[in-house]
């Protein structure tokens, strides 16, 4: 949904109906989904630690204590996104892609002293889902991707 919106490509969204579906179908008794899943099967596997040895189990009931392989499944909050996106789509008014000046003196002005574009974490999903306290500074490569398109587009136009 992030690619899609910063973007503005739709193809972005096509696939995430089959994936809530997925992830419904994969949701543990407790709520929360595993870290791995067995391909062909969707069976649950984790990793389990016998002193400084790893290995793959189907057994979740000896789980290393500093790491659980298994996640908050935040579906329901993935699902309402996911509508609140389309319902946007519905209504949104086709806006021009061409970068204006004010968009230009905008990503540059957003530069830090360093020449970075550096975000906040919200607590927001994003792609890699950030573990990060709310509030801590981060470079996020959507951003960049973004900024760096905005200006591209720019300065091919008036060249």
């Amino acid at each position: 949904m992030r690619l899609s919106s910063v973007t503005k490509d739709r193809g972005f969204l096509e696939p995430i109906p089959r994936a809530l579906a997925y992830l419904r179908r994969s949701i543990l008794a407790d709520g929360q989904l595993a870290w791995y899943y067995e391909l062909r099967t969707n069976r649950r596997q984790y990793m389990e630690r016998t002193g400084k040895v790893y290995s793959l189990t189907y057994d979740d009931s000896r789980l290393p204590g500093h790491s659980g392989r298994k996640t908050k499944s935040r579906l329901q909050e993935l699902a309402r996104k996911y509508s609140a996106r389309m319902s946007q789509q519905k209504t949104a008014v086709k806006t021009s892609t061409t970068p204006t000046a004010a968009d230009v003196r905008r990503v540059i002005s957003a530069l830090d002293d360093q020449g970075r574009w550096v975000s906040t974490f919200d607590g927001g999903l994003h792609v890699g889902q950030l573990n990060l306290p709310i509030g801590t500074k981060y470079l996020s490569s959507s951003v960049f991707s973004h900024n760096l398109k905005v200006l591209s587009k720019y300065v091919q136009q008036h060249k």
